[in-house]
């Protein structure tokens, strides 16, 4: 058949066989293309780009000597000819060739690299933003009308539980106290004086009833008196830091004036915002932390609030310190664990709106959806065993049921 290729056409013939094979090489497959094959495209090529034109009743057919042909046509010598529409030539040879490839390459299985299911597992380590919070960060404000002597306290100072922290004028309070305590001195003397008068029957009921609700209301005032004067004093509520100083020695204080405000140190709790579909890994996480900085501290779940941020998607996670406490106000990211085996984010796959991994079975790749996967995030590896066959490399194009080769790595 050599003999019969016209001198053009070899250059394509060529051409042809070096694309296929490159076409086949790039995807790891080798194909021995017989040459016969290869030459009639070539040749079909030929005849559909370059031939000349023929009368409308030429037919088509191979080239052929004038002693085989039978056509009443005439035939010039070692000139083909060819049907006027050349394009199905062209279009037949190209399908032939591109077909040959492709069923090659789908028989071919897919070259990949596995690792075991236990050598890929990790514990992922979860972290949201969190902050040290105070329970009680309170105001401290006047309960009386009187003038501010002293502010004992300044900003910054750490204060015990019932340290004065601040003096009022106290010099009316005490008038009253004294002036609430005669009454009541004589309250008692005449309630006593109406009680022996009661006796010999010389006093009215009524009098009597009076004098001891006057003695009632003296032990009234005097209270009302001795808690003026306690409130004299603005001592603190509990231990804690002075953070606000908002009034000054000399000014005149009312109910309702403010004065110090006072951090509770001792109190505190851990806030921390974590996504809604993340809280149940909290509550079932072995251990959790609080990081800042450099340092690190143990916690314990208090609770997770029922309420989802609707803008954030969130929910509110309140845990106290197991031990030591950081320092109110801290920011850090609230870290923890849950135990069971994940498969690292990047291995996983999707496939038909299912998120999970593929495995090595009897030379084919096998699908597995995982329960509760995500992308970008580790999924649980479920009831995969230990030893299972995960594909690595190569798992991007896989589908179920492809024919794999597994590399050396």
């Amino acid at each position: 058949m050599n003999k019969n290729i016209p001198l053009a056409a070899k250059p394509l013939l060529f051409v042809t066989r070096m694309l296929l094979r490159i076409a086949l090489s790039s995807r790891i497959f080798s194909l021995a293309v017989p040459l016969p094959l290869l030459q009639s495209s070539a040749i079909a090529l030929y005849y559909g780009l370059f031939a000349p034109r023929q009368p409308r009743h030429a037919r088509l057919c191979l080239p052929y000597s004038r002693e085989y042909s039978a056509s009443p046509i005439p035939v010039h010598a070692k000139q083909p000819i060819i049907a006027r529409k050349r394009y199905p030539c062209l279009i037949l040879s190209l399908l032939f060739c591109t077909g040959l490839a492709s069923g090659q390459e789908a028989t071919a299985p897919v070259p990949v690299t596995v690792k075991t299911l236990g050598a890929l597992q990790i514990d992922p380590l979860y972290s949201a933003p969190a902050t040290v919070i105070s329970l009680n960060h309170s105001q401290l404000s006047a309960q009386i009308n009187a003038r501010i002597e002293s502010i004992d306290a300044q900003v910054g100072d750490l204060v015990k539980q019932g340290n004065i922290l601040v003096h009022l004028d106290c010099r009316d309070s005490k008038l009253a106290e004294q002036s609430a305590s005669a009454r009541q001195k004589l309250a008692q003397k005449e309630l006593k004086r109406a009680k022996a008068l009661r006796h010999s029957n010389s006093i009215p009921e009524q009098d009597f009833n009076k004098a001891e609700t006057e003695l009632a209301q003296a032990y009234i005032a005097i209270e009302q008196a001795r808690l003026k004067v306690q409130r004299c004093r603005i001592t603190a509520p509990f231990t804690g830091i002075v953070t606000q100083r908002q009034a000054s020695e000399g000014e005149l204080a009312t109910p309702g004036t403010r004065i110090l405000r006072l951090l509770d140190n001792q109190h505190l709790e851990i806030s921390a915002q974590a996504p809604a579909d993340q809280t149940g890994s909290i509550m079932a996480a072995e251990s959790l932390t609080f990081k800042t900085g450099a340092k690190q501290y143990s916690l314990k779940l208090r609770t997770v609030s029922p309420y989802i941020n609707s803008k954030a998607r969130n929910q509110e996670v309140r845990l106290v310190f197991s031990d030591k406490k950081a320092l109110p106000g801290a920011a850090g990211r609230l870290r923890w664990k849950t135990g069971v085996p994940h498969i690292p984010a990047d291995i996983l796959v999707q496939r038909n709106k299912q998120t999970g991994v593929f495995i090595l079975q009897k030379n084919h790749a096998h699908f597995v959806a995982l329960t509760g996967a995500q992308m970008g995030y580790p999924a649980p590896t479920g009831s995969l065993p230990d030893d299972a066959q995960i594909i690595i490399d190569g798992r991007f194009g896989l589908t179920e049921g492809d024919a794999i080769s597994v590399m050396e790595q």
